[in-house]
């Protein structure tokens, strides 16, 4: 049986046009087997809908490249606990270096860093529910 979630990537980029034709056909998200996606600046500019990112994510792909990311996109994949990198983290991986968990989210706070780590916000959601993570303490000396 196929699921919406599986059916979501379906026609992913079909807006990406050359010469008036599709640069990626329909399924190609799918059966292409990629696990990681490369694009260029301000990735997800013009596509803050959380689609644009769900569409990678439900076709296999964890890590996402980017030279930068528009805001709410990044936001939508921290959300769906995707790895975003950079160009130099690319090369590497090229290279067939291994990259550590934490080069994906040292960038990030604490509560964002746990969300990325345990898959996204509802596989966290779902363990801070059953007690197996514990929340940094909040120390600020603003007044609220």
């Amino acid at each position: 049986m196929t699921t919406s979630l599986q059916r979501l990537p379906k026609n992913a980029y079909a807006g990406l046009k050359h010469n008036g034709l599709r640069v990626f056909n329909e399924n190609a998200l799918i059966n292409g087997n990629f696990e990681v996606i490369v694009s260029g600046q301000r990735k997800g500019t013009g596509s803050s809908r959380e689609t644009a990112a769900q569409c990678e994510r439900w076709a296999g792909i964890r890590i996402v490249i980017a030279a930068s990311f528009a805001p709410i996109h990044e936001r939508n994949n921290i959300n769906l606990g995707q790895l975003m990198g950079n160009y130099a983290m690319l090369e590497r991986l090229q290279n067939g270096e291994q990259l550590l968990l934490s080069e994906f989210t040292d960038k990030y706070d604490e509560v964002t860093k746990i969300i990325i780590e345990k898959g996204g916000l509802f596989p966290f959601a779902k363990a801070l529910k059953n007690d197996e993570i514990t929340l940094p303490s909040i120390d600020t000396d603003k007044k609220l």
